[in-house]
């Protein structure tokens, strides 16, 4: 009650507060009901389940008020709380994605950074941090253009651990790069090359494809903290990390691109769950799925094909 009710309804007196004053603080609290730290799918929002306590913690509240003759009515029985599907479709409303032109500016003022590629990859893969902190040169293939992820290096206490992603998760999968990822790769590998030549013996030799300057792994949340300073710079929004995955996916699937083919790209367990969480930015393919069929039923040379 003091972290998320008394804050927003404090000031309101008892018998002003009805189901929709109730209905509409459930919305704003799944996004932007959390305090202390964002999470990776909600953000700043609240889980369901959080609001559903507070939600039944208010109902017992407003009968023992009905119950005392300090109330006529419960406002609890008008207001809706929201589902779990409801919370995620806001928090993912509710998410900062780049536009192209954004996107392109915030990779032009990175242009000149030693870690351009990282800044790349991060943009034209969908690679989670963890996953781009943790890939090293023995999963790049430039020869077929092709990475494979299959390790994650998470920060836990101030320190890196670097695990293997299970064989069985939907995370661990091959990722098809173009040829402009090949050339920014391979410009990244002879710069890579000429700092280990520089520093010699000092050369730490971890073989990760990102490193520090001299050959160390990357601590996680200093990439978190980069990216912070290049959108300064770039005057662009400050977005999570994590935002430009959602970048990526949201761009391609505006573009056209199948939704399990941009499922295969980032590692989602299910197509379901790409369409469930990217709903909100394909307003219109249904529509375009609909214009395009009819256009095929009134085209009389569209040859007949064999029936099924």
């Amino acid at each position: 009650m003091r972290s998320y009710v008394i804050p927003r309804l404090g000031a309101t007196r008892l018998v002003d507060i009805s189901g929709d004053l109730l209905t509409e603080m459930y919305d704003d609290l799944a996004v932007s009901g959390r305090t202390t730290k964002k999470d990776p799918v909600l953000g700043w929002g609240l889980s369901a389940t959080t609001i559903r306590r507070i939600h039944t913690q208010l109902n017992k509240a407003f009968n023992d008020a009905v119950r005392w003759g300090l109330l006529q009515h419960n406002p609890c029985v008008q207001a809706d709380p929201p589902s779990t599907n409801e919370v995620k479709a806001r928090a993912l409303a509710a998410r900062t994605v780049y536009t192209w032109s954004q996107l392109r500016s915030l990779l032009d003022e990175a242009s000149e950074d030693r870690l351009f590629a990282m800044w790349h990859l991060f943009t034209s893969t969908g690679m989670r941090r963890s996953e781009v902190a943790a890939l090293r040169w023995d999963h790049v293939d430039l020869h077929h253009g092709m990475i494979s992820v299959v390790r994650a290096a998470v920060e836990s206490q101030g320190e890196v651990h670097e695990h293997e992603i299970p064989k069985s998760s939907a995370s661990r999968r091959a990722i098809d790069l173009d040829a402009a990822d090949i050339e920014v790769l391979r410009q990244h590998q002879a710069l890579q090359d000429a700092e280990a030549a520089h520093v010699g013996a000092s050369w730490r030799g971890t073989n990760h494809v990102f490193t520090s300057p001299i050959g160390g792994r990357l601590y996680p949340p200093d990439i978190t903290r980069w990216l912070h300073d290049l959108t300064d710079r770039a005057r662009l929004p400050r977005i999570r990390l994590h935002d430009l995955r959602h970048t990526h996916a949201s761009l391609l699937l505006k573009a056209g691109v199948p939704p399990k083919v941009v499922t295969e790209r980032l590692g989602h367990s299910t197509t379901a769950y790409t369409q469930d969480a990217y709903q909100h930015v394909m307003p219109g393919m249904q529509r375009d799925a609909a214009r395009i069929f009819h256009r095929h039923l009134g085209n009389n040379n569209d040859e007949e094909g064999p029936a099924q």
